[in-house]
């Protein structure tokens, strides 16, 4: 584990997906019906879902915004 998986909030650290177990499958999810996400885990519990250290090492710039795109399509 390094810095890149450690995060500060305003009020307590948090931890993030440390080995990104589950990094791709949430993200293909996000992508193909974010809406199907949020019924399964409730938006205000996923607010660092895009946080997660594997979005900036595995994906280019198109498939962060792309995937950005789709998360703020689900607050419409």
């Amino acid at each position: 584990m390094d810095d890149a998986h450690i995060f500060r909030a305003a009020d307590r650290p948090m931890l993030i997906d440390v080995f990104c177990l589950a990094g791709t499958e949430l993200y293909d999810a996000i992508l193909e019906d974010v809406a199907v996400v949020h019924r399964r885990i409730p938006r205000e519990r996923m607010r660092y879902a895009l946080d997660i250290p594997y979005i900036a090492r595995e994906n280019s710039t198109a498939e962060i915004l792309a995937l950005k795109t789709a998360w703020a399509r689900a607050a419409e």
